[in-house]
């Protein structure tokens, strides 16, 4: 073989090799990703489950009569305060007050 042979012959060797190299490389790279999606998917999976029950078990509570009854009840007792705070601004809380104690 010639010189020119020889040289063309390790050239092809050398680029082999680092084609395969780099091929590897990528592979593992690719294996990597696989690897981290899987993982990543499973996990979204499972708080995808979790969110589920969760609102599930909300629903159940949310949906319940004593759950009505106290969302009424609480609403009662809101307006409740807000008239006690405006009977207190106007003065007729303190009148009203003072003329219970005054009748026992």
């Amino acid at each position: 073989m010639s010189d020119e042979t020889v040289k063309a012959a390790e050239v092809i060797e050398a680029s082999t090799a680092l084609m395969r190299t780099q091929l590897n490389e990528y592979v593992k790279v690719g294996d990597a990703a696989i690897s981290e999606a899987k993982k990543r998917t499973s996990q979204l999976t499972d708080y995808t489950h979790r969110l589920s029950v969760a609102m599930n078990n909300l629903n159940r509570v949310l949906g319940s009569t004593e759950m009505a009854i106290a969302l009424q009840n609480a609403e009662k007792i809101t307006t409740a305060l807000r008239l006690l705070e405006e009977m207190e601004k106007s003065g007729n809380l303190s009148r009203i007050m003072s003329s219970l104690l005054q009748e026992k």
